[in-house]
């Protein structure tokens, strides 16, 4: 059995689509069949007959009150095309604003898209730049020293004191340069390498491999270091990544130093196992002045940069960031010490 709202949205559904004029003559009718009754049975139950007076008495009544009726349902009909009317528009401005609230979300996503592009390009770009770098730092001593070894031979040559043993001493010597020439490289491939693969590792390895890895810059920008690493726990996920975000945070030190000009420098690394998470927790602190206040919780954004003509336009710090809360679904985060700052790891 329907209820009453259905049979309101059946009545309000039907007067919306009746005609106004078949509305005025269904009332007229009606009005004159009702009172014609209605009059018809008073004359005979009053007079016992139907008199002419009633029926005319009964006709101007049932025309007024037609007229009143004819009015109250030509205003509800009125009033119910009207608010269609008002929905109607308002449904198509709704359908117009969602049609362009999507193109502008598609602009936005293509924006949004390429500007991912482009900073991943450039943070490629920076990972080669800082590959040459290195490689230049770690290559330089061995090359000068291959240089040296080659004019020794020379000059023994062209002096006549050039004997068997001292030209396979110097072969030796440069064999043993270039052996570590090619070290450097494989170490270096091993650390860029794209590889994003989980496997199980002692992050105080890691840690030692990307001090190596900086042992040369440190030693002619004359940084002191002081570690302190547990390496009796194991960790699960990418240790590429992990090295590649230790480095950065040791470079951004290091060319912080040379900006500030800095006197006594120092880096210092903790590394220790949170028992209750069982995470590695890794604090890198320097002494290069710390970061501006006002600018700390901006350090991580991309294309955000306190020093001056940075190398890496603002990249460096967005880049470990993306590799330790994304990739290695860490966290990452950074605090003011006296002397200077301290980055948080924790994988």
């Amino acid at each position: 059995m329907p209820t009453t709202e259905v049979l309101k949205d059946k009545i309000i559904k039907q007067l919306k689509t009746i005609n106004l004029w078949h509305l005025v003559w269904i009332s007229v009718i009606g009005s004159v069949i009702f009172t014609l009754i209605i009059v018809s049975l008073m004359s005979v139950i009053f007079h016992g007959y139907v008199t002419f007076d009633y029926l005319i008495t009964g006709m101007t009544a049932a025309f007024f009150v037609s007229l009143v009726v004819i009015s109250i349902l030509i205003y509800l009909v009125q009033q119910l095309r009207s608010r269609d009317k008002s929905l109607e528009k308002k449904t198509i401005e709704l359908e117009e604003l969602n049609a362009e609230l999507e193109d502008r979300i598609k602009d936005e996503v293509e924006k949004s898209r390429e500007k991912e592009l482009l900073v991943f390009e450039q943070i490629r770009q920076i990972g080669i730049s800082e590959l040459l770098i290195n490689i230049a730092h770690h290559w330089r001593q061995p090359l000068n020293a291959i240089g040296v070894l080659v004019q020794d031979i020379e000059e023994g040559y062209n002096y006549g004191e050039l004997s068997g043993e001292s030209l396979r001493n110097n072969v030796e010597l440069i064999m043993a340069e270039l052996l570590e020439l090619s070290d450097t490289i494989t170490t270096f491939n091993e650390m860029y390498r794209s590889a994003k693969e989980t496997v199980s590792f002692q992050p105080s390895e890691i840690i030692e491999k990307a001090l190596a890895f900086l042992d040369v810059r440190f030693k002619n920008d004359s940084i002191k270091t002081a570690i302190t690493l547990q390496d009796d726990f194991w960790i699960s996920g990418n240790p590429n990544g992990l090295s590649q975000a230790l480095v950065k945070l040791l470079t951004n030190s290091v060319e912080i130093f040379h900006e500030r000009k800095t006197e006594n420098r120092e880096i210092a690394i903790n590394l220790c196992e949170d028992r209750a998470t069982g995470k590695a927790v890794i604090n890198v602190s320097d002494n290069g002045g710390g970061i501006d206040d006002t600018v700390l919780n901006r350090v991580f954004d991309p294309y955000f940069t306190t020093k001056y003509k940075a190398r890496d336009k603002g990249l460096g710090l967005y880049l470990v960031k993306v590799i330790i809360e994304n990739e290695m679904h860490g966290t990452l985060n950074v605090k003011n010490t006296g002397k200077g700052v301290t980055f948080t790891i924790e994988v």
